[in-house]
C-alpha cells in the first residue's frame, strides 16, 4: 500500500470571527492606607461584600502620586496556595479620581 495522491480542493473562505460586545466589570475602590517607605497599601472595594485588598507599589501605575482617598480601578490576582484572607491582592491599580 502506498501514498495516494489527493486533489487539492479549495476550502470555503472563512469569515472573520464575530466579536460580541459585552460589558466587562472593572472593580473600583478607594485607597485606605499607604506605607510609602515600604511600598504597599490597602484599598477598600466599592463592593461592600469584599474585604480590603493588599497592593504592592510595583502593581500601581505612578505609586508616588497616590494618596489615601483616591478612587482606583484594579484587577484581582488570586493565589489559592496562600492562607485564607491573604489569597487575593490588587494588581494593575490605576487612579481614576480623587
Amino acid at each position: 500500500m502506498g501514498w495516494q495522491r489527493t486533489s487539492h480542493l479549495r476550502q470555503p473562505a472563512r469569515s472573520a470571527p464575530t466579536i460580541s460586545r459585552r460589558k466587562i466589570h472593572v472593580p473600583t475602590a478607594r485607597i485606605t492606607f499607604i506605607n510609602d517607605s515600604r511600598g504597599f497599601g490597602f484599598l477598600r472595594p466599592d463592593s461592600e461584600r469584599d474585604p480590603d485588598l493588599f497592593f504592592h507599589a510595583s502593581n500601581v501605575v505612578d505609586f508616588d502620586s497616590i494618596v489615601v482617598g483616591d478612587r482606583v480601578q484594579y484587577e484581582i490576582l488570586r493565589d489559592d496556595r496562600k492562607p485564607v484572607g491573604r489569597q487575593a491582592k490588587a494588581v494593575a491599580v490605576q487612579v481614576i479620581g480623587r
